[in-house]
């Protein structure tokens, strides 16, 4: 990159200090203003000194650092055990982007029932941590949440997020995805599938025993199941069949796993969810329960090598948490717990309370998709003598508000009669 047509360059030979930058990002709730220091740092916008991680791979013009590895409540993912995972530090992304097809696994593992809640940054969900060479990103619900509950089956997520054509991205557009509505035993029963016997959900009609069969049902149902079953039990991440002698465990993809369990997060979820009663699936004419789940913000990422394909977008949810400054000179990005509200908060302030909606909630979102094809131009003499130019058709885009009043129309009860 020519220094040159460097906007960093051209500014910070004004006679800037220092040639960095430091970044302060808000959701702007708590009265706080986002900032940008050009050429030195806010010493007021930290709690802690700045550690800061080396960019890798410069010349490809991106804030990237190294990830050394992921983990959630504790427990390491396989995502990054290779060594090859990295993370653009993105201002511009509201989301928090992971490689596919690891983002679904990510999703699973952080979504939690909202029950009553309305503010689902509020919810009881496990942290996540980012580990970069020498600093840990540590996030919680209120920093990778949605605010919004959404119900059952509902998704609002682009499926395709980051994405670059190629034979390795598109070979992980047919997985799972983070942008999947999550599936519940009441879903699947309406899509087809039933409790056998068993204890399996399996397609209607189909009442399996052996290990192998009810495995790959459950498993590539996707299912998270709202109690124990007896036999076989589903929970997320894991499948295992449980003899009274000895488990077996599996990954969702049902391949059997060679140790016992996969990780010990994994296992304490398939347990706990073991010792719940066993229900029975039962079907009433009373109005079901709407379930509503609070959702991580993610996106998957789908970019070929060499900046994928384990490559991991550090936005909003990283950003709000942390202040960041980006040192131009000696190519590297510091990372300080940010000095904001939400870092300083006493926690007692918000427990057991369910939150509250934003104003806006009462907005409806609209969104339309359009395919604009041009038209074949066909010349006939009488345009060709009137004058015509051969200009092509013109396409305008254009945002309108609307305006919807609701007239109740009343009818006059009749006069009485004597």
């Amino acid at each position: 990159m020519s220094s040159n047509f460097s906007a960093f360059d051209m500014l910070f030979g004004t006679g800037l200090p220092q040639a960095h930058f430091g970044v302060f990002l808000t959701e702007g709730e708590d009265g706080e203003e986002s900032e940008i220091a050009m050429g030195g740092s806010d010493a007021r916008r930290m709690l802690e000194p700045l550690t800061f991680a080396p960019v890798v791979m410069p010349e490809y013009g991106y804030w990237q650092v190294q990830i050394l590895s992921v983990r959630i409540n504790g427990v390491e993912l396989d995502v990054c055990k290779d060594g090859t995972c990295r993370g653009v530090v993105d201002t511009g992304t509201s989301h928090l982007g992971v490689p596919a097809p690891a983002d679904a696994e990510v999703a699973d593992l952080l979504t939690a029932e909202a029950f009553d809640l309305l503010d689902c940054r509020l919810v009881n969900a496990p942290s996540m941590e980012i580990e970069l060479p020498g600093y840990n990103l540590t996030l919680h619900p209120h920093n990778y949440m949605r605010r919004l509950p959404l119900r059952e089956g509902v998704s609002v997520s682009s499926a395709q997020g980051v994405y670059v054509p190629s034979h390795e991205t598109n070979a992980t557009l047919s997985g799972p995805s983070s942008a999947d509505p999550v599936k519940t035993v009441a879903t699947e029963m309406a899509l087809g599938y039933e409790r056998t016997e068993h204890g399996a959900y399996c397609p209607a009609g189909r009442d399996v025993s052996s290990e192998e069969s009810c495995r790959a049902a459950a498993a590539s149902a996707g299912l998270e199941f709202e109690a124990a079953w007896e036999g076989l039990y589903d929970h997320r991440g894991c499948l295992y069949a449980d003899d009274g002698r000895s488990r077996v465990f599996w990954n969702t993809a049902g391949d059997r796993a060679a140790e016992t369990p996969p990780n010990p997060f994994y296992q304490s979820l398939c347990v706990k969810e073991a010792a719940e009663p066993s229900t029975s699936v039962t079907t009433t004419a009373e109005p079901e329960t709407v379930r509503r789940f609070c959702r991580p913000r993610l996106m998957p990422v789908r970019l070929p090598a060499p900046v994928g394909p384990k490559l991991f977008i550090l936005g909003e949810p990283v950003l709000h948490r942390y202040y960041t400054v980006y040192d131009w000179a000696q190519q590297r990005v510091g990372f300080s717990l940010a000095n904001n509200r939400r870092n300083t908060m006493d926690p007692a302030e918000f427990a057991n309370t369910k939150g509250e909606l934003p104003k806006e909630v009462d907005m409806l979102l609209m969104q339309q998709q359009m395919k604009v094809q041009q038209a074949v131009r066909v010349r006939t003499p009488k345009a060709e003598t009137a004058g015509d130019n051969g200009a092509e058709d013109e396409v305008m885009f254009m945002q309108v508000e609307m305006t919807v009043s609701v007239r109740v129309k009343t009818r006059a009860k009749p006069a009485p009669q004597c």
